[in-house]
């Protein structure tokens, strides 16, 4: 049980991080509109527009990713995150 917790610790802090990299940007929004020289909104739109292909595609590229990592002989690196 102890090494389901850990990886799930690792799971949502990973995903954490990876999720907040929409949210840093908000900080920052005007600046770019400013040094671009286009409008906050359409600087906004890019924004939710990454971040919802990001969501969707996310889940789709680790399946494709999956049977690749397993045709190319990476068993041994699966049995290394699965064995904590």
């Amino acid at each position: 049980m102890k090494e389901f917790k850990v990886q799930t610790i690792l799971l949502i802090a990973i995903a954490f991080i990876l999720g907040m990299s929409e949210f840093i940007i908000i900080g920052v929004l005007g600046n770019i509109a400013k040094t671009f020289h286009v409008s906050f909104a359409s600087v906004g739109f890019l924004t939710t527009l990454f971040a919802l292909i990001y969501a969707i595609s996310t889940p789709i590229l680790s399946l494709f990713n999956w049977e690749a990592f397993f045709k190319k002989g990476h068993e041994c690196c699966f049995k290394l995150l699965y064995s904590w």
